[in-house]
């Protein structure tokens, strides 16, 4: 973490134009449908209401989003869904972001887990991620159960307990 990491997570927030009490949701990967997109986006639909009018999930990565652009317009939450695409400027979306959500179906590994924490984000996955023992080991998150039908409740869930 920088020295100036507050000022810095401001500014960049500024550049981003989020307002001061939106709480960005962060998700970083390709391979959209293997990440957990779509738990994330039902996530959104299933959050109180006073959370879910102050919340916004930008997705870095390269995919075809068209489909789950498609869920979340079905879900009425289009509006806090942001797919940007193949980004260079992950380390400051996650300087910007309040919490990383990584919902996976399946991941080997997932680097980005350890990323996140490093760069103070509290982080969402579930168990079949390979790092996810590190998000337990430092208390620096949840991980959620990976192969079931509740993850998308599960995950609005853990959304508004670290919110």
């Amino acid at each position: 973490m920088p020295e100036n990491y507050p000022a810095l997570r401001l500014q960049k927030r500024q550049g981003y134009s989020l307002r001061e009490d939106t709480l960005l949701l962060l998700m970083v990967g390709s391979d959209f449908k293997r990440k957990g997109l779509g738990r994330a986006i039902k996530s959104l639909a299933l959050l109180p209401d006073t959370l879910r009018e102050r919340v916004q999930l930008w997705v870095a990565g390269q995919d075809d989003g068209e489909a789950f652009e498609r869920q979340a317009e079905k879900l009425g939450v289009s509006h806090l869904l942001k797919i940007l695409g193949a980004r260079d400027d992950v380390s400051e979306l996650m300087w910007s972001a309040d919490m990383l959500l990584h919902p996976a179906h399946s991941e080997n590994t997932g680097t980005v887990l350890l990323e996140a924490m490093v760069a103070g984000l509290p982080v969402i996955a579930t168990e079949v991620c390979g790092y996810a023992n590190y998000i337990i080991d430092h208390h620096l998150g949840q991980v959620l159960p990976g192969n079931n039908d509740a993850v998308s409740r599960q995950l609005a869930q853990a959304i508004a307990d670290i919110a």
